[in-house]
């Protein structure tokens, strides 16, 4: 332990030149007794616990030369120092304030480590006085200027490290005039950072390392790029450039890495630099053509990302021969058949071909990838069974099986249960049959996620994404975190197996019948009432032919006594089933680091009263009993909850609507539609946050109370269709931003508000196109 000392008269008069304690765990604080070591030249206490301020006593040391005080948890400004320094390492805290002036005054410095604080401001001119500095970083802050022009005075400068800030103005050839010696320039992440330079400029140095991502690029791909000859890794992603490859972007030599990604690059891949081994980052642009064949002879690369592009044509065959790790050829419109590996693969661990037009059946020889761990093949028209051998044999190693959306057919193979580290496993909207297999209870990867934590490596640059009840979610860092299992919209029998009690982790699990939309109706029907002149009601289009899923549901009977004893969720879906009985049995839902939960049980055959005991979930976000056969009244307590989202439509639930409705700040959406609720609204409540209020198909009758409109300003649909409302449209609806109003078949009278044709919500994009 380090901490205030008043008796350093023995040691002070010792003349120590060196104190050296980094690397312990030292705690508390520096002693500003450490300033009377007047000979003390280096000082390293770095990789500790020391916290509070850096004392300004040491800054008086006239023979300090060397300070290291990384990674530690020091807080406060940094100090002036007077002595002669050489380095000073300070990274990896969490100062504030901004760079002193004064370090331009310590003309000594070779070394300003600062990366990893929390420091603001611009970057001091007086650094340009730094003649001998050769390693600047100030990455990782909170600086918010601009970089001086003296920085370009700093002639045996090798390292330019001023990423990952919010620094901004123009950075010009001015900036590097005298820069000779760089070879490391990283201003990545610096939004408002704009490089305008000339296009006639050759640069005096020769970079192995530019990092230019997530800043601003005029005039296309950098022109001062021509004359680089010994690049190791070039990163210009997230840069606004846009256009064709230029002709003489084919003759840069990039080792490493080479990463164009996020851009809006064009044409076909003529042009690109060879890349001998390491990353090529080419997704999010609009790349067309073919994937050339020559990037085959890349052998030592090992990232390949060309997803979310425009390529066409097929995957050259002889890319599985390879030694990639990662094969990213996602969101593109490939097509044909996915080609046969010629022989063992043991390198391949990530292969994503997912929204593409791959067609034919998966071949067998897929097992020759031994080592593959994240296989996404979904959105696509792969038909046939899944192979059941080549996933027993040899790929026991998947952790992500990602087929969502294809034509798979047969059941679903017993041999998945040998993928023991299987943590997502997606085979939704297929036309899979049979039951689901009890063995999926085995699956370890969803029993506990301490493993996952520890030992699962994930894809660097890859994302999986999951569709939770029509919403694409995307997972890249946060993959870990991610048990999910989704067999829904297949025509799998039976009951759901016990064993998947033994899932612990599990925070996912979909095994519903097909995706409703908007107001409980399947899209079709909404087209039909909302984007043409047509404009029937909500019943009449569904007399006439409803849903085309509607009650495709497999799963039958009660919910099991042993589904209580389901691990904690994060989502549990089992809608659009046959699912009978009361709401017992149903296991606990909870929040998911960032995310809430969601109980979806709507479209099932599901009976009784509404539980108090949901109230108790109350890391709940979104409940959906809708369209079952509920009785009784709501419960009071719901309305305690923090839910964003209450469907409770199409039951069979009543009472007084005014006793019923309760308070509830956070809430979004609540449709209680098709119900037999009856009485009058209240005439005050406290919805301030609703979007949507659907109270459809009841028997409310009174007055249409004022605080729809005074109160709800966000309310963007409101549906009173088929009620008992009486009296005049109030005004007060004016106020909202409403985009569908639905007062048809209720007892109003009156004129029709003039204001009405102020709606602004009216005027914009239909509602139906921002959910």
């Amino acid at each position: 332990m380090i901490g205030p000392s008043t008796n350093l008269s023995e040691c002070s008069q010792i003349a120590l030149e060196i104190l050296y304690l980094g690397n312990n765990n030292l705690n508390g604080s520096i002693p500003d007794s450490l300033g009377r070591f007047t000979n003390l030249r280096h000082l390293d206490l770095s990789f500790s616990e020391l916290k509070g301020p850096i004392p300004e006593a040491l800054g008086k040391l006239r023979s300090l030369q060397g300070v290291y005080l990384s990674y530690n948890k020091l807080t406060g400004p940094i100090p002036q120092f007077h002595g002669q320094l050489t380095t000073l390492h300070l990274a990896y805290n969490q100062l504030n304030g901004s760079i002193p002036e004064s370090l331009g005054r310590s003309t000594t410095l070779t070394e300003i480590i600062l990366k990893s604080n929390q420091v603001t401001g611009s970057v001091p001119v007086s650094l340009g006085k730094l003649t001998s500095l050769k390693l600047l970083s100030v990455s990782s802050n909170l600086l918010n200027g601009t970089i001086p022009n003296s920085i370009g005075k700093l002639t045996k400068l090798n390292v330019l490290d001023v990423s990952n800030n919010f620094l901004q103005g123009v950075v010009s050839e001015d900036h590097f005039a005298n820069l000779s010696m760089l070879k490391y320039l990283d201003a990545n992440n610096n939004n408002n950072l704009l490089f305008n330079i000339s296009r006639e400029w050759i640069p005096p140095f020769q970079l192995k390392v530019a990092r230019l991502g997530s800043c601003k690029i005029e005039d296309g791909l950098p022109q001062w790029f021509r004359s680089q000859r010994k690049l190791d890794e070039l990163v210009l992603s997230n840069a606004s450039i846009s256009g064709s490859l230029p002709t003489w972007f084919h003759l840069i030599h990039i080792v490493y890495v080479l990463d164009l990604s996020h851009n809006k690059l064009t044409g076909p891949l003529t042009n690109l630099p060879f890349v001998l081994g390491g990353e090529l980052l080419l997704q999010n642009n609009l790349f067309t053509g073919l994937i050339p064949r020559w990037l085959c002879t890349s052998t030592d690369l090992k990232i390949l990302d060309l997803s979310r592009n425009r390529f066409t044509g097929k995957i050259p065959r002889c890319l599985w021969n390879m030694t990639l790790n990662e094969i990213l050829l996602g969101s593109n419109r490939l097509s044909g058949v996915i080609p046969s590996p010629l022989g063992h693969n043991p390198f391949l661990e990530s292969l994503l071909l997912n929204n593409n037009n791959f067609i034919g059946e998966l071949p067998r020889d897929l097992r020759y990838f031994t080592n593959l761990k994240y296989f996404d093949l979904g959105e696509n028209k792969i038909s046939g069974n899944i192979p059941a051998e080549w996933i027993e044999e040899n790929i026991t190693s998947l952790r992500v099986l990602r087929l969502h959306k294809n034509n798979f057919t047969g059941r679903i193979p017993h041999s998945l249960c040998k993928s023991q580290q299987l943590q997502i496993l997606d085979l939704a909207h297929n036309d899979l049959t049979g039951p689901i297999p009890y063995c999926f209870g085995e699956l370890n990867g969803m029993k506990d996620n301490s493993f996952g934590k520890s030992k699962m490596i994930f894809p660097e640059y890859g994302n999986i994404t999951q569709v939770i009840k029509g919403v694409e979610l995307e997972y890249t860092k946060t993959l870990k975190f991610v048990i999910n299992m989704d067999l829904s919209s297949n025509k799998l029998v039976g009951e759901i197996p016990e064993s998947l009690t033994a899932l612990e982790s599990l925070i996912g699990l979909n095994l519903s019948n097909g995706d409703r939309s908007f107001l409980g109706f399947c899209e079709e029907i909404m087209d039909k009432i909302y984007t043409g002149s047509r404009r029937q009601s909500f019943e009449d289009e569904k007399r006439k032919g409803g849903c085309p899923s509607d009650l495709n549901a497999s799963i039958s009977g009660p919910l099991p006594t042993w589904l209580h004893l389901m691990p904690i969720m994060h989502i549990l879906d089992l809608s659009q089933n046959k699912l009978t009985g009361p709401l017992t049995n149903l296991p606990y839902v909870k929040e998911v680091r960032y995310s809430r939960g969601k109980l979806l049980l709507q479209d099932n055959i599901l009976r009784g009263l509404i539980p108090r005991w949901l109230c108790k979930r109350t890391y709940l976000d979104v409940l959906d009993l809708s369209r079952n056969r509920l009785t009784g009244k709501i419960p009071k307590c719901l309305w305690n909850m923090s839910l964003t989202v209450m469907i409770l439509g199409s039951n069979r639930l009543s009472g007084d609507i005014q006793g019923i409705l309760g308070i509830n700040p956070t809430l979004e959406w609540l449709q209680l539609n098709d119900n037999n609720f009856n009485g009058e609204l209240p005439r005050d409540l406290d919805f301030i946050s609703l979007i949507l209020l659907d109270l459809g198909e009841n028997e409310i009758s009174g007055n249409i109370p004022d605080w729809i409109g005074e109160n709800i300003t966000r309310l963007a649909a409101l549906r009173l269709h088929k009620n008992n409302f009486t009296r005049r449209i109030p005004h007060s609806l004016c106020k909202s931003n409403l985009q569908i109003l639905d007062l048809a078949h209720n007892n109003l009278e009156g004129s029709i508000p003039h204001c009405l044709g102020e709606l602004d919500g009216m005027k914009k994009k239909p509602f139906l196109a921002l959910l």
